[in-house]
This record gives C-alpha cells, sequence and structure tokens, in this order.
C-alpha cells in the first residue's frame, strides 16, 4: 500500500512538473522574412468575376518583408507579441481590367503591432490522454508542434509613390505623401520546436488597413480601405525564464 501510494504521489507531482514546463521558456525572441501582397485600387485581374479576390493575387506585385517580433507566454496555450515589420507593397493596372489607366505605385510600410494568439495545438498538451512515453518509460506531454490563431492591431506607417496622370480628376485623388493609420488583422500561425532553445514557424494573416491611401491613390467610388497579406517565414530564439519569471538572456541553460 505504501509503495502504491508512493507510485501515485511521484506521477502526480510529475504530471504538475510537466504542466508547468511552458514556464521555463516564456520569453521568445523572434526574426523573420517574408511577403507582402496587396489588394486595392490599381491592379488586380482582367476580368470583374475574380473568383472572390482569388484572381486578383498578383505574384508579379508580391514584395519582400523583414519582421520582428517578441512573444510572452501568458499561459500554456495563450500568448501576446508585440510585432516591427519593414515591408514593402506594390501594384500595377498592367494586365487588370483597368490596364487602360496605367497607373503603378510602390510603397515603403513600418507596422507596429500587439498580437495575441491562441493555441489549437499548445506546446504544453495538458491531458493525460495526449501523454507520450519515450523509450524510458518517462511521460511526455511536451508537443513539437504549435499551432494557434492569431488576431491584433496596432499602427502603420506607410509612404507610397503613385505613378501616372489622373484621367478623372474630378474623381480621382492622388497624393504620394507619407501617413500613418491604424490596421487591424486576424491569421494563423505554426511553429515547430527543434529543441530547448530554437524553434521554426510561419504564420499569414490579411491586414485592414484604415486608410485608403496605401497606394497613393482613392477615387469617390472607392467603398473599402486597403488591404494586404503577410506571409512570414521566422526564426524562434527560446529565453529561458528565472524562478522569478524573468528572462535569461546572457546564461546558457
Amino acid at each position: 500500500m505504501f509503495r502504491s501510494f508512493l507510485v501515485v504521489i511521484l506521477i502526480f507531482f510529475s504530471l504538475s512538473g510537466y504542466s508547468q514546463r511552458w514556464k521555463l521558456t516564456r520569453y521568445e525572441g523572434i526574426l523573420g522574412i517574408g511577403t507582402t501582397s496587396y489588394f486595392g485600387d490599381i491592379g488586380g485581374s482582367a476580368s470583374r468575376n475574380n473568383l472572390f479576390g482569388l484572381k486578383d493575387i498578383d505574384f508579379l506585385g508580391t514584395r519582400p518583408s523583414i519582421y520582428f517580433g517578441g512573444r510572452y507566454k501568458l499561459k500554456y496555450n495563450q500568448a501576446i507579441k508585440l510585432n516591427v515589420v519593414w515591408g514593402w507593397l506594390s501594384g500595377s493596372d498592367k494586365n487588370s481590367v483597368n490596364a487602360n489607366r496605367g497607373y503603378s505605385f510602390n510603397t515603403l510600410i513600418i507596422e507596429q503591432t500587439l498580437q495575441y494568439e491562441y493555441s489549437l495545438i499548445a506546446e504544453d498538451r495538458r491531458r493525460f490522454s495526449y501523454a507520450i512515453f519515450s523509450r524510458h518509460g518517462m511521460m511526455n506531454n511536451y508537443s513539437k508542434i504549435n499551432f494557434y490563431l492569431l488576431a491584433g492591431a496596432g499602427g502603420l506607417f506607410y509612404a507610397p509613390k503613385f505613378q501616372g496622370n489622373l484621367i478623372y480628376p474630378k474623381y480621382e485623388t492622388a497624393s504620394n505623401s507619407p501617413g500613418y493609420t491604424l490596421v487591424g488583422f486576424g491569421g494563423v500561425g505554426i511553429k515547430f520546436i527543434y529543441d530547448h532553445r530554437y524553434a521554426f514557424g510561419f504564420e499569414f494573416g490579411g491586414r485592414y488597413a484604415f486608410s485608403d491611401y496605401l497606394d497613393g491613390f482613392t477615387t469617390k467610388f472607392s467603398h473599402a480601405n486597403d488591404v494586404y497579406y503577410f506571409g512570414v517565414f521566422n526564426l524562434v530564439y527560446r529565453i529561458k525564464t528565472s524562478r522569478r519569471g524573468y528572462p535569461i538572456i546572457f546564461k546558457r541553460f
């Protein structure tokens, strides 16, 4: 009876220890590169039947982006992340339904956002039914994959360079003046745990800007603001956390 009781106690504390494993790397630094795709008043498909926007995707207009971030885990399946993204947007009327206009643009963007993440598949599985026993007989409830939904908001600096002569100045407005606007977004992300220090990930999300001037152009007939998408491949550095909950940056694991 005593041995059985002791085994139960050991299993209980083992499970408790694994359930808190996510706290060992509560902070993460992130560096990534990716692409941006723009959907707005310039460019688009050559037909108004664009398959719900799918034909508006312009691979030649895809531009690069550089991504910096810092993640803090609120719980085993929730986190918040600060993002700074530097990239470009581009578009052209060439081969579009508005090819006769001949408008085009390039825009520098710098985005600063706060992101909330909810894990559908968390690093810490938290369920006994998901637990896996290693070849040494030890219980492992630690997943190598983290899949999450994301949503957030923030600010966007943009500096457009519109090119073209306005055809209908009475209804069209163009400006190359830089501006700042709010932006909201949502998307999905996945992270693959490599070891106790590194992970690799990918995020994809759509951004809705509270401005119709990201391309430097708008019309009186435009009923929606500009939209763009990010696809980011990132490298994650998992920072060890002290017992007091502070990041340990300069000390090895």
